[in-house]
């Protein structure tokens, strides 16, 4: 569940170790989209604690108690009940549901019915994939940072997408080829911070559809070969800027 939140923290573990002399971050559109809108996480003591249940476990001794005791934890729920130090939480994008599989829903237009006359607030969406690159660019300072869109399996068969997107619920016509990326590079544009698609140069391969890994959403071993060779070329421009 690595969504950019986690990539930028990352990068600020490895920059530590290493000062490297340009870094390369890869998002994935169908995972990162996904998982950015997923609450802050934590384990503590064998429990994924997600959101408002991390600050609470930071902050009080009763939400570690129940973290450790079976009976603290049925006191707290006897007590606080769906608002409590450990109430679950609702979903990060209510109404879309399984709609976000593979990133697909950033293609939806805001003419598409399924928004009822309400454009969504896709600044929301983008907000986590805004900070996080904003959090990189300042980290980098003066050394060079590029940012990869890489798509998932569905983004390149235009067949599949479309098929993909009407089973979810979307109406095709209204979902253009590659708005998902765009978006993504717009926010990169807004920044400063040097973008590529690698969704072109994917779509070209001949078995483009090998390079993924069997759910189609991650690059597979090989992927990641095709993908480090071929980073060479906007790595090296990325630099030269």
């Amino acid at each position: 569940r690595y969504g950019s939140r986690h990539a930028a923290q990352q990068f600020e573990r490895l920059d530590a170790a290493f000062a490297p002399d340009a870094i390369v971050w890869c998002g994935n559109l169908g995972d990162d989209t996904h998982d950015d809108q997923e609450p802050e996480r934590t384990v503590y003591a064998g429990w994924l604690l997600r959101g408002p249940q991390v600050a609470a476990v930071q902050a009080s001794w009763r939400a570690r108690l129940a973290c450790h005791s079976a009976l603290a934890r049925w006191l707290e729920r006897a007590w606080g009940g769906d608002g409590g130090l450990l109430a679950p939480l609702p979903e990060a994008l209510p109404g879309l549901g399984e709609r976000t599989f593979a990133g697909l829903f950033l293609d939806v237009g805001d003419g598409d019915p399924v928004w009822g006359g309400r454009p969504p607030d896709r600044r929301r969406w983008l907000e986590p994939l805004r900070t996080s690159l904003r959090t990189m660019r300042d980290r980098a300072d003066r050394r060079s940072l590029l940012f990869v869109v890489v798509p998932t399996r569905w983004q390149l068969g235009e067949g599949e997408r479309l098929a993909t997107l009407q089973r979810l619920g979307f109406r095709p016509l209204d979902c253009p080829r590659g708005a998902g990326q765009q978006r993504w590079l717009a926010v990169a544009a807004e920044l400063g911070v040097a973008a590529v698609d690698a969704t072109p140069a994917l779509a070209g391969e001949p078995d483009a559809a090998g390079l993924f890994d069997a759910t189609g959403l991650n690059l597979s071993c090989r992927g990641q070969q095709w993908l480090a060779r071929w980073l060479v070329g906007p790595v090296a421009e990325a630099s030269r800027r």
